[in-house]
């Protein structure tokens, strides 16, 4: 009777396994440690083909694969942290960054622990070399000063308005000096993180007490800002409003003219927008010093790795990488995923949605396009703002503008 062998190839083609698998089989078997019947051809173990053989087989099979799915490939869920934090409509804004963009929006990050970890960096870096935004905000601010002090005299009331606050400490020290020459009344801040909202508040009414002093929780992309700006107009005073976006926000959003649309289109006819940047060049796009998260900086990668973690992803074993990125003009931070990641969303009614984020795909964490006064003017023009003062430091790093709202409206963004 003709024996009959079981071929290498066969195995690999049932099971998807590799040859390593395979020649750990006949190790292991040579070792009598599997039950496989064998006979020696040569220097060569060949396993009999037989129903006893491929019974042990279709088993070694089995954990082969699910051991190869526990390497490359991970089911998760977001944890209870991540659901007490954003809402449905929320979750399924995060669920379609991941799948068209692979990403996760940087606007998120500042809730929950974020907040901590954003405040805690900042605290830490404020006046160092790693992280100058701060002191050239404050800088620039100093500098607009003396041209807004004319535009607000003739007001009875003014109210300051720092759109995307953080933890308030930006706009400090032009908010004490302000309210000291012409008559601020109220300051409002508006984050889409509550735990920033707390934190301004303690920061503000310490540094400058006396103010009427209001928080909304508002994404300046999607929420109805009415209200905010309504604010203190109904007492019948002559009011204008003083709107800030600081912090170089504004390039952290993939279509800026959402946002400042939102804003235009809440805006009385004297009410004047500050918005501050970094200018595009060398000496800016390729400092990469603040957003590195490294190991020394746990403050920083905690705030940028968090919601990742909270997805389920194992960040620790993915690679984390911050470049410039030349065709976009935008400084980016990502990982490369070590893995495929099936992340199942939980949602209102019961429904579940899943989304796969492949081995060695990048994971975009945070970004930041590189602008200059002219991509300002272009895009505040083309969401309906006039372009009325530009200031640059002596250091020509970082600039302001301010604007008022025009009548028509049209569309751009920083892409």
């Amino acid at each position: 009777m003709e024996v009959s062998y079981i071929q290498t190839k066969d195995l690999l083609n049932k099971y998807g396994v590799s040859n390593v698998t395979v020649t750990k089989w006949i190790t292991e078997t040579l070792a009598g440690k599997t039950g496989i019947k064998y006979e020696m051809v040569g220097k060569r173990c060949r396993f009999f083909d037989i129903p006893e053989n491929w019974f042990i087989l279709d088993n070694l099979g089995t954990l082969a694969v699910n051991k190869r799915n526990l390497i490359f490939k991970e089911e998760t869920e977001p944890n209870k942290e991540f659901y007490s934090l954003f809402n449905n409509d929320e979750i399924l804004e995060i669920v379609r960054d991941l799948e068209v963009r692979n990403m996760i929006n940087v606007k998120f990050a500042y809730r929950g622990a974020g907040a901590n970890y954003w405040d805690h960096f900042y605290k830490e870096n404020y006046g160092g070399v790693r992280y100058e935004v701060p002191i050239w905000t404050e800088e620039v601010l100093e500098y607009y000063l003396k041209l807004v002090i004319a535009k607000l005299s003739e007001y009875d009331e003014i109210n300051v308005i720092d759109l995307g606050c953080g933890n308030g400490k930006p706009i400090i020290k032009f908010l004490s000096k302000l309210k000291q020459i012409v008559p601020v009344k109220r300051y409002i801040a508006v984050d889409i993180s509550q735990q920033l909202l707390d934190i301004a508040k303690k920061n503000v009414q310490e540094a400058v007490p006396g103010l009427e002093y209001f928080t909304f929780q508002k994404d300046l992309e999607k929420d109805r800002l009415g209200e905010i700006f309504a604010t203190g107009r109904e007492d019948g005073k002559k009011v204008i409003n003083l709107i800030a976006i600081l912090g170089v926000l504004l390039p952290n959003t993939y279509d800026a003219e959402i946002i400042l649309k939102n804003i235009q289109k809440n805006m009385d006819a004297n009410d004047i927008l500050l918005v501050d940047g970094l200018k595009n060049r060398p000496e800016n796009n390729f400092n990469l010093t603040y957003v590195n998260a490294d190991n020394k900086d746990t403050s920083i990668a905690g705030f940028k790795l968090w919601i990742a973690k909270s997805l389920g992803i194992n960040t620790d074993m993915c690679e984390y990488v911050s470049a410039y990125d030349e065709i976009h003009s935008q400084k980016i931070s990502y990982i490369i995923l070590d893995k495929d990641y099936h992340i199942t969303f939980s949602l209102k009614n019961s429904q579940r949605v899943s989304v796969v984020l492949k081995k060695k795909s990048k994971l975009i964490l945070w970004f930041a396009f590189q602008t200059n006064p002219d991509s300002y003017n272009t895009i505040l023009n083309k969401a309906n703002f006039n372009l009325v003062d530009t200031l640059a430091l002596p250091n020509d790093m970082h600039f302001i503008v301010s604007a008022k709202p025009k009548e028509t409206r049209v569309k751009n963004s920083f892409q």
